[in-house]
């Protein structure tokens, strides 16, 4: 069920709006009110409304008009209309047009409001379901349909290879066909064969959606579907590496410029970066350049180094996460789960997030000591001023544990919303 929905009231009658207000405050619905139709369009691109309510008698729109507006750029959410005087049309196209769920006579009693309000909540928690089921078939789909086209690509390549070798070859000693290139990471780029799936990181009081991960898969035609911890190990040396980085970050931009542009939003994005990466040249001015490009926040992205980089670079990982933070970029460790015990690492103040090994989370339930090293890390990072983030929580006993410990940030399968 959702935690606190969010409701926004269309009204151009101030009084209202304020007696909605005194009538909700004790509620658990979070409200929000606009007067005009373009200020509650403002707060629907700022805002993940739940529920939207709109009185039908508004100037320049009326509500009906308005909600099918609403409707059309944001269909999954639920409508109500508050009217003393819709005539048939008006209820005809309120129900035709902007697929309103109740409606609702001025003046409305602060009772019945309650119930329509939570009536649409239970109507907007099945459609949220219904969105996940059909993400994760489309998913499913998309991940079967790419693997079918890497098949025929693959079985096309090694047909035309056999019919090289097995030619015969012109005066010049070289063969009729031009040699095929091998298929490597600028082949699966060039092929559209790599993709990113953005993983939902929430808050465990409320499973609140705040940020995403950037996991990147690749659609390998002789490996199959390869998530992120394996990717690295297809890459030929250090080259192949840094330009995956590249990738990665420069395609995390580009839709991170798409939702902004298309749903006026600019969500948080966790990105982890490889030890390679971070050593190469010029790393801070190339990511810099590329959120320059794209006109991102600075503060909407999030690179994390591994522990193990920390642990083995720990002068060079201090100097990286500095310049980092004097350009207003923020940076974070991830898989932690021991190296805060030694003396002799430096942790700068300027690393923003800690990310607990996911291994360590899962053998919480299982594990004393697993339970014991977590708590130390979480508490750890709070000294230091960090926010954690755990990986791994399936179990929702391991979840409500590390919000009693104050972690900031889950991050499981379980978890609905993931984007693609």
């Amino acid at each position: 069920m959702l935690a606190k929905p969010k409701v926004l009231f269309l009204d151009d009658e101030i009084d209202i709006l304020r007696a909605i207000q005194d009538n909700l405050r004790k509620t658990n619905f979070d409200v929000h009110t606009a007067t005009t139709a373009e200020h509650a369009f403002q707060i629907l691109k700022e805002e993940d409304i739940d529920i939207i309510v709109s009185d039908e008698c508004m100037p320049n729109m009326p509500g009906h008009k308005f909600l099918a507006k609403a409707g059309e750029s944001y269909p999954s959410t639920v409508r109500l209309m508050l009217s003393g005087q819709a005539g048939i049309n008006e209820v005809t196209s309120a129900i035709n047009d902007a697929h309103i769920f109740k409606f609702l006579k001025k003046p409305t009693r602060p009772a019945e409001l309650v119930v329509a309000l939570n009536e649409a909540v239970s109507i907007r928690q099945l459609l949220m379901d219904e969105e996940t089921k059909i993400h994760h078939a489309v998913s499913k789909l998309h991940h079967e349909r790419k693997l079918t086209e890497n098949r025929k690509r693959l079985k096309h390549e090694f047909k035309v290879k056999r019919e090289m070798d097995t030619s015969p070859k012109n005066n010049s000693g070289d063969t009729n066909i031009t040699q095929i290139n091998s298929y490597n990471l600028s082949s699966a780029i060039k092929n559209k064969d790599l993709s990113i799936h953005f993983q939902s990181i929430v808050d465990p009081a409320t499973l609140k959606i705040i940020a995403y991960e950037a996991s990147p898969i690749w659609y390998h035609p002789d490996k199959g579907v390869v998530y992120a911890s394996e990717i690295i190990h297809l890459l030929n040396g250090d080259k192949e590496l840094e330009q995956f980085d590249d990738w990665l970050i420069e395609e995390v931009c580009k839709k991170k410029l798409y939702w902004k542009q298309r749903h006026g939003r600019d969500p948080i994005v966790f990105i982890k970066l490889s030890d390679t990466y971070l050593t190469s040249n010029f790393v801070i001015e190339k990511i810099y350049r590329k959120i320059c490009d794209y006109q991102i926040s600075n503060n909407t992205l999030i690179f994390f180094m591994s522990e193990a980089f920390v642990l083995t670079n720990n002068e060079l990982a201090t100097n990286l996460a500095t310049k980092f933070f004097d350009i207003g970029i923020h940076t974070g460790i991830f898989d932690a789960s021991s190296f805060l015990f030694q003396e002799d690492i430096h942790i700068s103040a300027a690393f923003n997030l800690l990310k607990v090994n996911a291994d360590l989370i899962t053998q919480m339930g299982s594990s004393e000591s697993a339970k014991s090293q977590t708590k130390i890390l979480i508490d750890y990072a709070h000294d230091l001023g960090m926010k954690v983030v755990a990986e791994g929580a399936e179990d929702p006993n391991i979840s409500k544990q590390l919000n009693q410990w104050g972690c900031e940030f889950i991050q499981a399968r379980f978890i609905h919303g993931d984007h693609s």
